[in-house]
């Protein structure tokens, strides 16, 4: 399902953008932590990132906070537990969580809940997977409420 998946994001988008190498460099480096890629509305960072997903992991967890019907709140409110993180795959038809590197949970549009934005650190330390958090209005995350995941977190803007 991956190789097919990936062909079919690659034809259907077949240019090759610089954040590919700034994505590749992040996997590379061994102590690589969540990554927050921050741009403009419909620049493709959805797109560029799941071309990366498909292209270099096994098992994908995709969340967009904006049309997420599974409740990934709930994995976040129950302690983003791996345990959770199967709960949310069942729930949302994915295949079993598989908690290690050839895994990556990839979080859209994340500045809609100020809630997961703040657990960014609780899921760094409680699973294996590699995490990217991504959306469009980071200086939404400024205001009352969100405060910064200092630490775990590396960011790559994308233009």
């Amino acid at each position: 399902m991956t190789q097919k998946e990936y062909r079919k994001i690659v034809s259907e988008n077949p240019f090759t953008r610089g954040v590919q190498s700034d994505l590749e460099e992040w996997r590379q480096d061994s102590f690589h932590k969540v990554l927050q890629l921050e741009g403009s509305r419909q620049i493709g960072k959805t797109t560029e990132l799941l071309k990366f997903a498909y292209n270099n992991y096994e098992y994908i967890i995709y969340v967009n906070l904006a049309y997420d019907k599974y409740d990934f709140l709930e994995t976040v409110n129950n302690g983003c537990s791996p345990l959770e993180f199967e709960k949310y795959c069942l729930r949302a038809g994915l295949p079993h969580f598989v908690n290690n590197k050839n895994t990556i949970l990839l979080i859209d549009e994340i500045q809609l809940s100020e809630k997961i934005y703040n657990s960014i650190r609780s899921l760094y330390l409680e699973i294996d997977c590699d995490i990217i958090v991504t959306g469009s209005y980071p200086g939404q995350t400024l205001r009352a409420g969100y405060f910064l995941p200092a630490g775990p977190v590396s960011y790559i803007h994308m233009f």
